[in-house]
């Protein structure tokens, strides 16, 4: 009876070690809700929000949405494509961006979301 309880423990401690074999988690990969042009954009005055944009374009094989109104918020990442660090101000009408949301999406037409990540692609000519 004691060799099988030895047995177990033994076993038990050998498929512990196996935790460590893993390769870490690797972050998923940047992808899309939207993508498309700014038609639309205003601050909000708040301690946690920055601003709502409208984006409009076309879904394409990456992407969910056509349409979406998109909320910044004191911890959405606003970036240029190359990975430069922007300010909601820097956003202009015109500019082509994509966009990554966090959190739920309410289902309307156009649909609102909160941006995790916001990048422009390309600023506006203004």
């Amino acid at each position: 009876m004691k060799r099988i309880a030895a047995l177990l423990i033994l076993a038990a401690l050998v498929g512990c070690d196996k935790i460590d074999r893993y390769d870490p988690i690797q972050p998923a990969p940047f992808k899309a809700d939207i993508r498309g042009a700014v038609t639309s954009l205003e601050d909000v005055s708040g301690p946690k929000a920055l601003g709502v944009m409208l984006v409009e374009g076309e879904i394409e094989k990456d992407t969910r949405y056509d349409r979406a109104y998109v909320s910044a918020t004191a911890s959405t990442d606003v970036m240029e494509a190359d990975g430069t660090e922007l300010n909601w101000s820097d956003l202009k009408e015109g500019d082509r961006v994509e966009a990554q949301f966090i959190g739920p999406v309410a289902e309307s037409y156009p649909v609102q979301a909160t941006a995790k990540t916001i990048v422009r692609l390309k600023a506006s000519a203004r």
